[in-house]
């Protein structure tokens, strides 16, 4: 008998998009009903930018205009009335130890 362990997120836990400058590693969160279309992609103490707002690799939009795209619409997709509850997983490499999730054994309960 193998046991996995994983861990998820319910889309309606999420209350904030954290960024961690790669720069100065100073750490800021925006809660998710305080962000606006114009959501600042850059560091609050240094003049780190977190995404390049003029590169473009295979698709039409900036790295800059893909994360403000991803932001909006997990926000968006928080106030649907889905028929599934609707949970994203994260991977053991990715874990953080501050995270706010649930453990789920992956036996259905």
């Amino acid at each position: 008998m193998t046991i996995e362990q994983r861990t998820v997120i319910p889309l309606s836990d999420i209350d904030a998009i954290e960024f961690e400058c790669t720069h100065c590693h100073a750490i800021y969160s925006i809660p998710l009903a305080e962000i606006k279309e114009d959501v600042r992609l850059a560091c609050i103490n240094c003049p780190q930018q977190f995404a390049n707002p003029q590169h473009t690799d295979s698709s039409k939009m900036t790295d800059a205009q893909v994360l403000a795209s991803l932001i909006l619409r997990l926000r968006d997709a928080q106030q649907r009335p889905y028929k599934a509850t609707i949970r994203l997983a994260i991977s053991d490499s990715k874990k953080s130890s501050g995270a706010a999730a649930s453990r789920d054994s992956g036996d259905g309960t």
